[in-house]
């Protein structure tokens, strides 16, 4: 079933703490970027947020047919992939997933995609909250870039600090409901956090 909205992931970051380009860690027998563009392959429009330093020979088969997008400004972190993502997409808004969360369950995401009327949704278990995976919508395109341009670069401060932002939480018992929200939220900064899973 085709899901009638964007999903991107977010494959950006300069995994200084890794040490390594952990996008092409291999997770199992799949890279960790195969891995986030499988999620989204039921999205209908799919795009793969990249810096301006990848290789796009080295884009997996599994992204033959999403849209690369380049960050429009360098070194700024997952804002301005959102950023960049939201002015491209044709949808009123997005489901992003970052490359670093290869747990996280493909109907999560679909559940996500079928909410309406809001800017931004985001994820919290326990007292932690989760920007991303997360849906944001094309209307704060304006207030994301005055953000950038000011070096606000955090998405709590976008989310909670937005002035007029409607945000919808996903808490852990919905959550819950596709698998246990302390293993799928899950971040791999490290090497040993994918030794450990």
């Amino acid at each position: 079933m085709m899901v009638k909205t964007t999903g991107a992931v977010l494959a950006g970051g300069r995994s200084e703490r890794f040490g390594s380009d952990k996008r092409f860690f291999k997770f199992g027998d799949k890279t960790l970027i195969e891995i986030a563009c499988e999620k989204i392959k039921n999205f209908d429009e799919k795009c793969l947020s990249i810096d301006r330093g990848f290789d796009i020979k080295s884009l997996p088969e599994v992204a033959h047919d999403f849209k690369v997008i380049i960050d429009k400004f360098e070194n700024k972190g997952p804002l301005v992939g959102i950023y960049s993502t939201l002015i491209e997409v044709e949808s009123e808004g997005c489901v992003f997933i970052p490359v670093d969360m290869p747990l996280i369950p493909g109907e999560l995401l679909n559940y996500m995609a079928n909410f309406t009327g809001y800017d931004v949704i985001y994820l919290k278990s326990g007292d932690r909250v989760y920007p991303l995976p997360g849906y944001y919508s094309k209307r704060l395109v304006a207030l994301i870039e005055r953000n950038i341009k000011s070096d606000k670069l955090s998405l709590m401060e976008l989310i909670f600090k937005g002035e007029g932002i409607k945000a919808l939480e996903i808490s852990y018992w919905d959550l819950k409901k596709f698998g246990e929200p302390d293993r799928f939220l899950l971040n791999v900064n490290k090497v040993d956090d994918i030794l450990g899973i």
